[in-house]
């Protein structure tokens, strides 16, 4: 956790933060930390769990369904997140949004698998959710072997970077956002990064899990890192 508190301190952050922690047993947290499982006992196979809500950009009626499955590959050996149904395609987005966490700058870490999908596979995480119109997403898609940093401003999304990555679909990967003020570094499982400056989206937002089309994909092992003011 010392790599934490460096990084924080190079963007002349305070050290304290508030760390929010899914699907990840016995995670350590550092000074003056609140930590939270998302992911509870109580929390039963087949449910979505509390504080999340379905959202969609450009829907067409038929909202994904999204709940926790049995998975002794996540890092619990028991549960994971995932959508297990969707009959979404083309230009529609899949999210699941945190009703409460309103953050600005963040440290955003996630594990993703790909499960399924003929038009699209993967997803990753969205931050600064303003609305289902207006975040920023960071995806990774096994059929086009590639990972990228977009933008959705009034429903339109903008590509910000891409990098070309070959990953096992089967396997977990792990997708980390450092996104301070206008500065946005995106890697995946810590080998291939994206680097930009944009500041399309500069007000706090709600963060959440993305995927796109016909993708069922799983998360696991989210944590979320950021000031407290």
């Amino acid at each position: 956790m010392d790599q934490l508190k460096s990084y924080w301190n190079r963007f002349g952050w305070i050290v304290s933060v508030m760390v929010i922690t899914i699907g990840l047993p016995g995670c350590g947290v550092l000074e003056n930390q609140r930590a939270n499982s998302l992911f509870t006992e109580n929390d039963a196979i087949g449910s979505l769990p509390a504080d999340w809500e379905v959202a969609e950009t450009n829907g067409t009626g038929t909202p994904a369904v999204w709940e926790i499955i049995p998975d002794k590959t996540a890092a619990d050996g028991q549960k994971a997140l995932a959508i297990t149904r969707t009959q979404n395609a083309g230009r529609t987005f899949n999210m699941l949004v945190h009703r409460d966490i309103s953050v600005g700058d963040v440290l955003f870490i996630v594990k993703v698998k790909a499960v399924s999908g003929k038009e699209d596979q993967g997803g990753g995480p969205v931050w600064r959710y303003q609305d289902n119109n207006n975040y920023y997403i960071a995806r990774w898609n096994p059929l086009e072997n590639n990972f990228r940093l977009y933008v959705v401003k009034d429903g339109k999304r903008k590509q910000l970077g891409s990098v070309d990555v070959q990953a096992d679909s089967a396997t977990w990967h792990t997708i980390r956002i450092d996104h301070s003020r206008d500065l946005i570094r995106a890697t995946f499982d810590r080998d291939h990064l994206i680097e930009i400056r944009d500041d399309t989206l500069s007000a706090a937002g709600r963060i959440g899990l993305w995927t796109k089309a016909d993708a069922a994909t799983a998360f696991d092992s989210l944590q979320i890192f950021y000031p407290i003011k």
